[in-house]
């Protein structure tokens, strides 16, 4: 695993690199794929390097 990949699973809340694949969402721009923390629970999406 490379630098990028390691952040772009870190979780957004608690900071922790212990994810884990959890399914896919569908957006405009294509399927994201899922993450969910297994240190707190969360679920997110993958980031793309873009901010809004």
């Amino acid at each position: 695993m490379n630098m990028n990949e390691t952040k772009k699973n870190e979780c957004p809340e608690c900071k922790s690199n212990n994810t884990a694949k959890h399914g896919f969402m569908v957006t405009r721009q294509g399927r994201k794929q899922r993450f969910q923390c297994k240190a707190c629970g969360l679920t997110f999406t993958e980031k793309l390097g873009k901010t809004k």
